[in-house]
This record gives C-alpha cells, structure tokens and sequence, in this order.
C-alpha cells in the first residue's frame, strides 16, 4: 500500500507487511475489552508474553518498550507502541503514537525501521476496515519531524 501524504514535501512511502532488512521494527500493541494487552500471532509473540507477564508492557496509551535484540528476528531491534483500547483508537491517537515512536527512534539513534502493519491484526470488525487509515496517521505522526533528523523509513 501507498500512502500519499498531504505533505508534498515529504517522501512516498511503502507500507507492507515484510519489510528489508532493517534496524527496527515497530509493532503496534492494542489492548482488549478487558484493558489487557492483545497478542496477535507474530514473530514477538514469545516477547509480548513475557512483557505481559512481567507487567512490563501494557500496550496502553503512549507506552513505548524498545528492546535491543542483537541479531535474534528479522530486525537488530523492536518497538512497541501502545495504542491504548481498541474501542478507544482513533487516527489522531495513532497520529500522536507515531510522533512518540519517532522521539523514541531518535533517541536510540535507530538508523531505518519497518511499521509492521500486520500489527493490526484481530482489529475488532468495526474498526479493521479503518486499518489503512490508521496506519496513514502513524506514518503522519512518524514523520511529523522527520526533517529534524536523517531517518529512513
């Protein structure tokens, strides 16, 4: 999928589901009716649990969890945006979420990253057909700053 931003200043972007090799990944975390963390079927999922297990990550609101990896996965590293409830999800929650995860990119001096979009998955019905559009905002949100700060996406 492309997404062509209202921003002609910034560069198109490809959104898929296996990204090249990269530095990071991102993976969006949502939690369920009952405020736990959701854990779809992924290659963190053994991750997710241990976090969810150790009450490390709760995918709520804001949460970032970057975890240096040294070679295990496809990525060196991953990040873990918590984008709250799903009932609760809106593209400006996943806007400001994509400004985050950059603040947290930056800040661990990550050199590319890949927003797994397969994140998504277990989206409840009503709010799966809105996958594309949550993903545009992230990906706003993401390059919100990109100017600031030589990142490949």
């Amino acid at each position: 999928m492309s997404a062509n931003l209202p921003y002609p200043s910034l560069p198109k972007i490809e959104v898929s589901g296996k990204a090249e090799s990269v530095d990071t990944d991102i993976w969006l975390t949502l939690r369920d009716g009952e405020g736990s963390l959701q854990i779809p079927p992924s290659p963190y999922r053994d991750t997710l649990h241990r976090l969810k297990k150790a009450d490390a990550h709760s995918a709520a609101s804001g949460s970032l969890e970057f975890l240096r990896f040294s070679g295990q996965g496809d990525a060196s590293n991953v990040l873990f945006v918590g984008l709250g409830p799903q009932g609760e999800l809106t593209e400006e929650k996943a806007r400001v979420a994509g400004s985050h995860a950059h603040a947290r990119l930056k800040a661990t001096r990550s050199r590319s990253a890949s927003l797994c979009v397969d994140s998504f998955e277990g989206l409840k019905p009503a709010l799966s057909g809105q996958r594309a559009d949550l993903t545009c905002a992230f990906v706003e949100g993401l390059l919100h700053e990109l100017g600031h700060h030589p990142f490949v996406v």
